[in-house]
């Protein structure tokens, strides 16, 4: 069996205003943790052995905060125990004030060779109320440093629907990124989640979120530019040129077996998922005394059913139909066939192999997904 292995860095130098993801800005232990992660993966060595590890991701939290030293010590660890895949993907999240010559030198020469850059915005003011540690300048001289150091695969983060942009400003910015050649795009549209300083704002009165007809609108926008521009639009917030699709992330709406080490990481196994504690103390403490901190989710059969319709409706191929009833059953599809039969046309295309939304379909992904949801 061959498996993804996420690696979560809970710190950040500050939070940004949108942000619900778990972190601190106490860096003081982050050698700690570094060395609890490698812990961690020796720990589970049971659950792992002779896996073949196909993809490694460093997320977060802002993953860059680790000196090199820090990603080799566990890139070792895990390669101490298990095979790595020899077209093995490994990603690496980083901010565009964490990146130099120097760091990206050293990231290439580590094995790091998908480098996944957290830009988010060209707009000045955008980047100062997320609480962002760069300027526009800073993020587009990040992509042309990895670029120029030897990356070949460059991910950018980029987000649309903030307050006060227009829809013509995002599309100049989305435009000259393009002109950069990144490889891979991830556009997420803001959202407000609960406990974050934006949610706060909102609830205070101070900001308005963008109106849906204007994230439609850039949503819609964002495909145009960049399928225009050669990307591949293969999953609801991702583009990627032909071959760049990020396969760590593939596994996850795949639903394939991955292990996440570090506070708050998440690990499946197909039909179990684990979610480790969500404190770095604690995660400290419970790996020094030699034993893991977590939670657990035994998913049932309609657990499994509803993430797959809901992960598979938000790729490209859409729901494979035959692969569909071998593993849910004919009644599921009979349910499938007959809640499909009163979408509107526009909203879905359908084949003797698959059925997959349109442009106007993945605007009402959720909603869709959520019809076709068994109890």
């Amino acid at each position: 069996m061959n498996l993804g292995v996420y690696v979560h860095v809970p710190f950040c130098r500050r939070a940004c205003t949108y942000c619900d993801f778990y972190f601190s800005t106490r860096l003081a232990n982050i050698e700690e943790i570094a060395n609890c992660i490698s812990k961690e993966w020796i720990l589970r060595n049971e659950e792992i052995s002779d896996c073949l590890i196909a993809t490694i991701y460093f997320g977060g939290g802002t993953p860059s905060l680790l000196s090199p030293r820090h990603i080799e010590s566990i890139l070792k660890v895990l390669a101490g125990t298990n095979p790595i895949a020899s077209d093995c993907e490994f990603t690496l999240e980083a901010n565009p004030e964490d990146i130099t010559e120097k760091t990206l030198e050293e990231w290439l020469r580590i094995g790091v060779n998908r480098l996944s850059i957290g830009l988010q915005s060209l707009h000045k003011p955008s980047l100062e109320w997320m609480r962002r540690g760069h300027s526009p300048d800073e993020g587009l001289q990040a992509l042309k440093k990895a670029k120029a150091v030897g990356f070949k695969n460059i991910s950018v983060d980029f987000i649309y629907a903030l307050p006060h942009l227009s829809t013509d400003t995002v599309a100049e910015h989305l435009r000259r990124i393009v002109e950069e050649g990144p490889t891979h795009l991830s556009c997420y549209e803001l959202t407000c989640e609960p406990r974050t300083a934006y949610a706060y704002q909102v609830k205070k009165g101070h900001l308005q979120p963008v109106p849906e007809a204007i994230a439609a609108e850039q949503f819609l926008m964002i495909k145009e530019i960049l399928e225009h521009a050669g990307y591949v639009h293969y999953e609801i917030s991702n583009y990627a040129l032909p071959g760049f699709e990020s396969k760590h992330n593939k596994r996850y709406w795949l639903g394939l077996p991955t292990v996440g080490l570090g506070p708050s990481a998440v690990s499946f196994n197909g039909s179990v998922r684990t979610y480790n504690v969500r404190h770095n103390t604690r995660y400290i403490q419970a790996i020094r005394q030699g034993k893991r901190l977590y939670e657990e989710e035994r998913l049932t059969p309609s657990h499994l059913h509803n993430e797959f319709v809901m992960t598979r409706l938000r790729l490209k191929e859409g729901i494979p139909l035959r692969f569909y009833a071998d593993t849910f059953g004919p009644r599921a599809l009979e349910n499938l066939n007959r809640v499909v039969s009163h979408w509107r046309p526009d909203l879905y295309e359908r084949n003797t192999t698959g059925l997959r939304l349109t442009s106007q379909g993945l605007l009402l992904a959720d909603h869709l997904a959520a019809e076709l949801f068994v109890d």
